[in-house]
């Protein structure tokens, strides 16, 4: 017998037809979610894992209600630019991941590959995809993605940007980390600021990039010593918590919300207690939905899920507020 998740995923895929209908369904689960997370989060997580679910359950729900805010990036795009703007990102993985938790992934799925999208496309893009062909993300300001780093980047922003006929920015991100390549993708950044300047018709706030440019420095530095911190300790952690955390390292990086989960995350693992088990670095997203994963790894004192490399690529990046643009350029 169906649960009640599965039968609100239902709803939401029989409403596709109806995009508006089935964008309100998506808010009105979502918002009684972060109703939850906030009056009743789950006791078993520390305080900086609660409040990760909260903030990242917000940046869900802030682009799908505000689509005229909104922009469609990829992980990798640097969002402080966007942040100075007061825009609002949404990303592949997270949408996907979402609509899985609310049980109505197949459906945007399905669209998306009935509307000629190729079965063997990453099913995250396929479920943006989805959602924004099918008319329920809302007509975003514009879409951005980098080069970097898969293929389905260079076909899904270009395709919703068809699809809207809304602005389209490309990051071609060299494959040589050097002096050279930082200085090219710091102007091509310059670029994309000029890009925002047009799409807002506003100017550059350039203490307002500074200043989020200073929260990213303070978020990766205080993430770098939570890391150090975590050796030869008993983390408590979950797998779910850790695909929050990508929220943080990525499109939140440069919010005051991701300095606070940071210094959050730092207080909790200097108060957990030594132990020992088997210590994993997870490449690429951790499969938080199968069950396996988490029963093997949720709270485990045995199998300790140290970090994924989605939540290390960031870590030991210097940012100077000076130089917001080189600073962004080097931490790809």
């Amino acid at each position: 017998m169906p649960n009640i998740v599965d039968r609100f995923g239902q709803l939401v895929d029989d409403a596709i037809p109806k995009p508006g209908l089935a964008r309100r369904l998506l808010l009105l689960g979502y918002r009684a979610k972060d109703v939850q997370l906030l009056l009743a989060p789950e006791k078993e997580l520390t305080p900086a894992r609660q409040y990760a679910a909260q903030i990242a359950m917000d940046a869900m729900i802030a682009p799908l209600a505000h689509p005229q805010r909104a922009a469609l990036v990829n992980i990798f795009m640097p969002c402080e630019l966007l942040h100075a703007f007061h825009l609002l990102p949404m990303f592949a993985e997270a949408t996907a991941c979402y609509l899985n938790g609310a049980a109505a992934e197949r459906g945007f799925i399905h669209y998306a590959e009935s509307a000629g999208i190729s079965p063997t496309l990453c099913s995250y893009h396929k479920a943006l995809l989805g959602m924004g062909l099918s008319g329920t993300a809302g007509k975003p300001l514009f879409t951005a993605c980098t080069s970097i780093a898969c293929d389905a980047n260079n076909l899904t922003f270009r395709r919703l940007a068809q699809h809207y006929g809304i602005p389209h920015f490309y990051l071609d991100v060299p494959y040589d980390h050097d002096e050279y390549a930082v200085a090219e993708v710091s102007d091509r950044l310059r670029e994309f600021a000029a890009f925002l300047e047009d799409a807002t018709h506003q100017k550059l706030d350039e203490a307002a990039l500074q200043q989020a440019v200073a929260h990213s420095g303070r978020t990766l530095e205080l993430l770098q010593q939570a890391q150090a911190a975590k050796a030869g300790r008993n983390l408590h952690n979950d797998v779910t918590s850790e695909f929050y955390e990508v929220f943080v390292t990525h499109t939140m990086l440069g919010t005051p919300q991701a300095e606070q989960y940071a210094r959050k995350l730092l207080a909790d693992i200097e108060a957990s207690p030594m132990g020992g088990g088997t210590r994993l670095l997870w490449a690429h997203a951790v499969p938080f939905y199968q069950a396996p994963v988490r029963e093997r790894l949720n709270f485990s004192a045995e199998n300790q899920l140290i970090t994924c490399d989605m939540n290390a690529d960031t870590l030991g990046c210097y940012m100077d507020p000076d130089k917001p643009f080189e600073s962004m350029a080097a931490r790809w």
